[in-house]
């Protein structure tokens, strides 16, 4: 055997007793294992733990696949991996590394699904019109509307549409070829909108939508790798709106003035699995709060008999007076800062989170008792909507009957979940 085929052989031989044994290595002195609340944050579930001692067959045939799992999720230097391969796909490939992001046109990306179904129900469900399913909507609207009129003081409720209606234009072409035309012209709750009597649509109704547009055709209002829109532009228009309806004042459109150009993480890097970049958005100058006196403070400390609750924030304005209490989803913290442009008092709870805590009720029966907002709105985007679980908890607080049956397809089965 030459001398040049036997040092080969060693060099392969070195390579996989190399390959075995790093990840050994690296796993004895824990160097590039990934946090797990890293883990839990990019990956949206948490690591598998390693497998106990098996003591039944049960357990003993349950043990290969466990351990398996487990070790996958702590393999050293995982977390690298996963980011490369995510770069390889969105920055050189045009592609996404899971069909919950969508790698759109002139460096946009999308939200595509909630779950790596390839369904892209998010990003579909805003561009299509469903004939079938409006009688349905506009029926619990007119639920809805009884249970706000049960409310104590004025309320309204807030749709936000998203960035596959007003960057359409940016979407792939795959999904572009899939839209209806009658929605991207009257977007579904808009349409619902118009077949809700208009008794309960002035009242408590509220999608600005030639305005929204007309200001998106001025700057995009959501940045460009966005599914959440950010305080800026976006979150003024529909603070403003949102005032006016309530007649506290006048509708003022967004000053360019406030405003500066920054780079921005994008709210989908879980899904691209690397911090991606949004490319001049435009956010408010640091000091504009400050000089409107708009601050955050702790809800608690305002209102001590009131019990902590996760997925809150309180925002106050002492240069101004009354109180609105806001109940959405994720999109709904957002708008704390600019509504405090109008209210003394901004109150926002995820609900479609905070709803899962033990002290969710004794929270919400608190507020109405206690700090008694003199405004109540309902905010989500794409359609109007109150979870079920809200007026459940607030007709419990009440002492009055069960909550309204609702008709309307779940938020879950339209894939649009947060």
């Amino acid at each position: 055997m030459s001398s040049d085929h036997r040092g080969s052989k060693i060099i392969l031989i070195v390579l996989f007793l190399g390959t075995i044994w790093t990840p050994l290595l690296l796993s004895v002195f824990q160097i590039g294992i990934q946090s797990e609340s890293n883990f839990a944050f990019m990956e949206r579930r948490a690591a598998q733990a390693y497998p106990s001692t098996p003591w039944s067959i049960n357990e003993l045939s349950a043990y290969p696949g466990t351990f398996e799992r487990a070790f996958n999720d702590h393999f050293p230097l995982r977390k690298y991996g996963i980011e490369y391969y995510g770069r390889l796909c969105v920055q050189v490939l045009g592609t996404a590394p899971r069909s919950q992001l969508l790698v759109g046109k002139d460096g946009h990306c999308f939200l595509g699904s909630h779950v790596d179904d390839r369904s892209y129900l998010a990003a579909l469900t805003p561009i299509q019109r469903n004939e079938e399913k409006l009688p349905y909507e506009v029926a619990q609207i007119e639920s809805y509307g009884e249970f706000l009129e049960s409310l104590p003081v004025p309320a309204v409720m807030v749709s936000i549409p998203t960035s596959h209606v007003l960057d359409f234009e940016h979407l792939p072409d795959f999904i572009q070829r899939q839209a209806d035309p009658d929605a991207l012209a009257v977007p579904q709750c808009v349409k619902v909108m118009q077949n809700t009597p208009e008794s309960i649509r002035n009242r408590f109704l509220l999608c600005p939508i030639e305005r929204i547009r007309k200001e998106n055709a001025r700057y995009p209002l959501y940045a460009e790798k966005n599914f959440h829109w950010h305080p800026g532009r976006y979150t003024w228009l529909m603070a403003s709106s949102i005032a006016e309806h309530f007649g506290v004042e006048q509708y003022e459109e967004p000053r360019s003035d406030v405003f500066q150009y920054e780079s921005t993480n994008s709210d989908l890097l879980q899904f691209a699995s690397f911090n991606m970049i949004n490319r001049n958005t435009e956010v408010y100058r640091p000091q504009v709060w400050a000089e409107l006196g708009i601050g955050d403070h702790k809800l608690e400390e305002a209102y001590p008999n009131l019990p902590p609750l996760a997925h809150t924030r309180y925002t106050v304005n002492h240069n101004r007076d009354r109180c609105v209490l806001v109940v959405g989803e994720s999109f709904t913290p957002m708008l704390n800062t600019d509504l405090a442009r109008y209210f003394g008092e901004v109150i926002s709870v995820n609900y479609n989170v905070a709803r899962f805590e033990p002290e969710a009720r004794k929270w919400l029966d608190g507020v109405m008792r206690d700090v008694q907002p003199d405004y109540v709105v309902f905010l989500h985007h794409q359609f109007f909507h109150i979870f079920e679980d809200f007026m459940t908890d607030y007709r419990a607080t009440q002492g009055t009957g069960p909550a309204v049956e609702q008709l309307a397809v779940e938020a879950e089965s339209s894939g649009v979940r947060n």
